[in-house]
């Protein structure tokens, strides 16, 4: 969705990284 943990996690890790900073 927009800022979902496991969305993000299985669509785009890059965004994931670059909000989590992991």
């Amino acid at each position: 969705g927009t800022m979902h943990y496991v969305e993000l996690s299985n669509s785009c890790p890059i965004v994931l990284r670059q909000n989590r900073g992991a």
